[in-house]
């Protein structure tokens, strides 16, 4: 068999965008297989919420969007209205603490918090959030890696 093709996914579990991907990119796993090695690149689309406030996003227009995200794509979304706006970053370092220790559990932790953010309330800056989407994994020590998302190998 051929060397397999590198694929770079540029992502972000609070991306929409990203999240709506999930059945394309299965798709080509399933058609692919092992033809295809996957490389995650984390975005880290805000590193604080203010950046979004900042620009005037709002989690109304948040709700908004999502309903379009779901006519479009076919994604599930929980439409209820968040507190704030949330940053990605703490999140995105999740999945790079997860990608350090072994990258299919990085896999799994990504696919996790896609799926516990955009179904669900948690928000992707809180550590107690974070833990809690976490847990729900089998094999996961979440207190362990949201430990580790502000550590220098992390960052």
């Amino acid at each position: 068999m051929a060397s397999p093709i590198t694929a770079t996914l540029f992502t972000d579990p609070g991306c929409p965008f990203a999240y709506s991907f999930r059945p394309a990119r299965a798709r080509l796993r399933w058609r692919f297989g092992e033809q295809i090695e996957w490389r995650l690149v984390m975005i880290g689309l805000a590193e604080d919420a203010s950046e979004y406030e900042e620009k005037g996003f709002t989690p109304a227009q948040l709700t908004v969007g999502l309903r379009d995200f779901e006519r479009r794509w076919g994604m599930p979304f929980a439409y209820s209205l968040r507190p704030r706006v949330t940053a990605t970053s703490p999140a995105c370092r999740a999945v790079i603490a997860a990608r350090l220790e072994d990258p299919a559990l990085a896999e799994r932790v990504l696919a996790r918090l896609q799926v516990a953010y955009f179904t669900g309330r948690g928000m992707l800056d809180e550590p107690a959030d974070l833990r809690r989407m976490l847990a729900e994994l089998p094999g996961v020590d979440a207190e362990r890696l949201v430990a580790r998302i502000g550590s220098p190998e992390v960052r």
